[in-house]
This record gives structure tokens, sequence and C-alpha cells, in this order.
């Protein structure tokens, strides 16, 4: 029996996805079963991720992919390729419904993925076709640093057994600086196919905790190429073509990877195919109170070798008031010319709160020394600012007598003096 290939399509224009690609798969023997999420999921505001995975998975049970328990169903073991924020609902699928590691899933291919978030999805509607027209939940979730990209990627670093099915494959694409979308956000953006960085959708990440405790995520397979973008005839996957497809690097590549079939074969991919020739990094800061809640409107400064300094932010950005932080890096000019780097974080008093003077959190490792800063990836650093009452009506120490002269009940059945009423 042949391999099945899920392909999951965009909700608008399926085509310009992935050209060719079913095709050349079919000419390969291969089984491919296209799945496609409802188009209203692109123009409802309420629809979110957590809807989309539902729907995908509905569409697996009917496909026969799988049977009704979530078990493997008639198909052979099968693989799945996915484009763009579809990459996002089938990691989170996978997370979801297989938290103990029992998924079906042999191979996931992601193109274009935006794993860490775009830059575009906060334009939301105000651009046509700036990310799709997803409604505005959806939109809300592919921002930047959003709260649930982070979760997932949080995650897939403590779940995630690259030793073992499902072998993960990110593909992304890049243009020319200034070749990118005529987008107002974004166009252009170094190391982008014009609507995702590559470090946005890379998945060998690091991870910094609250204690400064570095750990780097699992060894994903990544590969970048060059000249091609998101969507459409220059697209990454949409560029393809059947009476060529034998001798195109995207097509080549994606045969190398549902080929693999053990743990040696996976680390062999990873290592000889990792691109060298990326200079900028992202990072990501998630601010919480030591309660574990997440602390909104936040000011942070990025500090290098102890000074205040915007030379190596290429772009800088809270998309809403609960997502992390986000900072773009020239990442080769700031491990050529610098020692250490860290990051300033405070929020101004806030009601009955404060937090005091902030925080300067070392980035990357304890000393901030930038011996873990890689290119072309994203770290994930969780900061701590204290919550206090202290100087607030919080206070204990300046509350109030319990009960005072001004505190005597007033109203029906109390007469002027605080008792109660005789009756």
């Amino acid at each position: 029996m042949a391999d099945t290939v899920v392909m999951l399509n965009a909700v608008q224009e399926p085509a310009p996805c992935y050209g060719a690609l079913a095709d050349c798969l079919a000419s390969a023997r291969y089984e491919v079963r296209p799945v496609y999420l409802p188009a209203y999921l692109a123009g409802e505001d309420e629809v979110d991720m957590r809807d989309a995975i539902r729907l995908f998975d509905r569409a697996l049970r009917q496909e026969r992919v799988i049977d009704d328990r979530g078990n493997l169903g008639p198909s052979s073991p099968f693989s799945i390729i996915s484009h763009s924020f579809g990459a996002v609902v089938v990691r989170l699928w996978m997370e979801l419904y297989y938290p103990r590691g029992d998924c079906p899933v042999r191979h996931h291919l992601m193109l274009a993925p935006p794993n860490f978030g775009s830059r575009l999805a906060s334009a939301g509607r105000r651009i046509p076709d700036a990310f799709f027209n997803l409604g505005r939940a959806m939109l809300q979730e592919m921002e930047l640093g959003s709260i649930l990209l982070w979760d997932l990627n949080t995650m897939y670093v403590k779940s995630a057994k690259p030793d073992q099915p499902p072998y993960q494959f990110v593909f992304a694409g890049l243009l020319p600086e200034g070749g990118g979308s005529a987008y107002p956000k974004g166009a252009g953006e170094a190391e982008s196919d014009g609507k995702v960085r590559a470090a946005s959708a890379n998945l060998n990440l690091l991870r910094v905790n609250r204690r400064g405790e570095s750990q780097e995520g699992p060894r994903t397979a990544f590969f970048v190429f060059p000249d091609y973008g998101h969507l459409g005839a220059r697209g990454l996957a949409g560029h393809i073509e059947a009476r060529e497809w034998e001798t195109d690097v995207v097509v080549e590549r994606v045969m190398q990877c549902l080929k693999v079939n053990s743990a040696a074969d996976y680390r062999s991919l990873c290592e000889s195919h990792h691109p060298r020739d990326l200079r900028c990094s992202q990072l990501s800061i998630r601010v919480r109170d030591q309660y574990g809640r997440d602390v909104p409107d936040i000011l942070a400064e990025f500090l290098v070798d102890d000074n205040r300094s915007d030379e190596f932010v290429l772009h800088a950005r809270s998309d809403s008031p609960y997502n992390a932080l986000t900072f773009y890096l020239d990442a080769a000019a700031l491990k050529l010319r610098a020692r250490k780097a860290a990051v300033k974080v405070s929020r101004r008093p806030f009601g009955h709160f404060n937090y005091g003077t902030g925080a300067t959190v070392p980035l990357f490792d304890r000393d901030g020394a930038l011996d873990r800063l890689r290119l072309g990836r994203t770290a994930m650093v969780e900061v701590m600012l204290t919550r206090s009452t202290r100087g607030t009506r919080f206070d204990p120490g300046q509350a109030r007598p319990t009960v005072g002269p001004a505190d005597h009940l007033r109203g029906p059945g109390y007469d002027n003096q605080g008792s109660v009423a005789q009756c």
C-alpha cells in the first residue's frame, strides 16, 4: 500500500500554496489526501485556533485517515504537509489531542510556518490579504509573541521526542531585502519570505525560565530556500510545476523528508542541511508576576554591555498588551561587537499595585554572555516582576481600624446613633 500524505490546504486560494506538489507526490506513488478547512474560518472574528483544530480533526476522520477514537484508520501510517498558519493548526492538534506521544503522524512538513508569529498579523483587515484575511481571533493568535504561540512552543520544548515520530521539518523561504510583498509593515524585511521571518519559522529555539536557567529546544530539521516567497508563483511551494518537479530543489527536499524512517536518518538530515548563512535572530520576552499572572503594558530597554542601545535592534514590538515583547536583532553584528546583552523590564504603578523599579535580566545565559545566541532562531525569555501593595490602600500597615466613628451603620432599621432601631 502506498504511503498516505495529507495536504492541509489554506482556507483561501488553496492552489497557490502548493503549486503542483500534489501531482509530484502522486507521480512518486504517494497517496495524496487533500484536507480543506471551511472557508468561514477566514471571515468569522469569533473563530479561533481551537475551533480550527477541531475542524481539522473532523476532516481527518471524514477522510478515514484516523478512526473515531483518533487511532490510525484504514490508511497506512500517514504524513502531513501544511502551509503557513496551517502548520500551527497541525502542531496544536498533535499537542492537545495526543499529549501522551501516541500521535499516528509519521512526518510533519511545515512550509513557511509562523511558529512564533508574523509581523503582518497585527495589520489585520486594514490591509487586503495581509495575512489571508483571517478573522480577528486568529489574527491575534498569529501575532508576534502571542500567548497561544508561547504556550505551544513551551509544550514543544517539554514534550518533543526527536528520536521518534512524528518527525518535524521546517521549510522557510527568503526573499531579497526590499523584495517582499508591498505592505507597509514588514515589506522587504531582512531574512523573510515577505510574511514570515526565517527566525520565526525555525523551531530550534532557546528557552530561558524566570530563574535564568536556559534550555535548548529539541533539534528540528530546518531548511532555507533563497529567492522564494510565501505564496503564489514565487512562493516556496507555489512555484512548483509538474513537468519540472524532478529537478526542483523544494520537491527534492520534500521527498528526502518523507523517506526518513529512523532517528539516525533524521539527525543526519538535520546536520547536513542546516543553514549557516543567516544573520538575524528573534527575542521573545514574557513578563509575569510572582503568582504566574501576565503583566501587561511593559517598558523594555535592550542593554548591550550594560548600556542601552538600539543599534542592533531591527524591529521591536508588542502587538497587544498581553503579548510577549518581541525584538528582531542583527545577531551576527551583536555577537561580533558586543560581549553581553540584557533587558531592563519595568512597569509603572497600576491601581492598588506597584512593581518596584523593575528588573534587569541577562539574556541567553545567566551572565548575559552571547555564546548561546544562535543566528536564525528565536529565544524565549521569561521575566518575573514582584507585584507589591506597599504604599497603597492595600498595604496592611496603612489600613484604617475596622470600625471607627465614621463607620456607623446607616439606613433602614438603624437609628441616627448607629444602634439597631427598636421596633
